[in-house]
């Protein structure tokens, strides 16, 4: 004769395929996030490879990968001030948004001059939105660097994220009336074009 489960057993069995599902849920997500990262990264190596060399060398400001940002922008100077302080290996150059090299920049790359997004060039390619904000962490000192992980949550859902904090930054932080020069002792890190003012006009 087949036994009959007590109350006790069927409560247990549910909570086990309760936790089967959630476990397997949990990492149907985890292998979505990983191949969209993955996928990704991959699609950077073919674009990287297929950028014209003429379009390439003008855009790698000799091999160092490029920030533009919103010079007049309170929050976009703090993060820039924290950047050259953490970039020991100097490996940036910067240039604000609205300086004569950063709308050439834009303009080679077919971007609009959007001062609501940070813009990273790197080897002949530009990113905008938060895939920027991640590249950069990428180039940080340890243990900054694993942020770069985050490039596997899909696009929209970071973009979002960062545009929350984009549209209300001067609100929040505030803004200045012109572009900030940084100090002679960091010049050098920022982007000059034929002794024009790499600086807002």
């Amino acid at each position: 004769m087949a036994k009959t489960k007590t109350k006790s057993e069927k409560s247990e069995t549910k909570q086990g395929c309760k936790s089967c599902f959630v476990m397997n849920l949990f990492a149907l997500v985890v292998a979505v996030l990983l191949a969209n990262g993955l996928r990704e990264m991959s699609q950077i190596e073919r674009d990287i490879a297929s950028v014209p060399p003429s379009l390439s060398s003008f855009m790698q400001s000799d091999v160092h990968p490029i920030v533009l940002y919103d010079g007049v922008c309170n929050l976009c100077n703090n993060v820039v001030q924290t950047l050259l302080k953490l970039d020991t290996n100097d490996v940036f150059r910067f240039a604000p948004l609205q300086s004569p090299i950063g709308e050439s920049l834009l303009e080679a790359n077919g971007l609009p001059n959007d001062l609501s997004t940070v813009v990273y060039i790197e080897s002949g390619l530009a990113f905008r939105h938060s895939s920027a904000a991640i590249r950069i962490l990428k180039h940080l000192p340890f243990p900054l660097n694993l942020l770069y992980g985050l490039i596997a949550i899909p696009a929209p859902i970071r973009d979002y994220g960062y545009g929350l904090v984009s549209i209300s930054r001067y609100q929040l932080f505030g803004h200045t009336e012109q572009c900030l020069a940084p100090s002679e002792a960091l010049r050098h890190r920022f982007l000059d074009q034929q002794g024009e003012n790499p600086f807002c006009l």
